[in-house]
């Protein structure tokens, strides 16, 4: 799962969003599009990856 976070000038957050990646490889990277809901202008947005009840950890 990759999840993105919008904060605003004054460092609060104004939005988000996520998106599940079908397969990252070891020691890889993908490129990923995250839609991302916002409430005014973000100053900043973040990308976080975690796994979820969906991901499929070794073998």
């Amino acid at each position: 799962m990759s999840g993105r976070r919008a904060t605003g000038a004054a460092n609060q957050i104004i939005g988000g969003g996520f998106t599940f990646l079908d397969f990252v490889p070891a020691a890889g990277s993908v490129a990923a599009s995250v839609p991302v809901t916002t409430n005014g202008e973000p100053a900043r947005v973040e990308l976080y990856a975690a796994l979820s009840a969906l991901s499929q950890v070794g073998d």
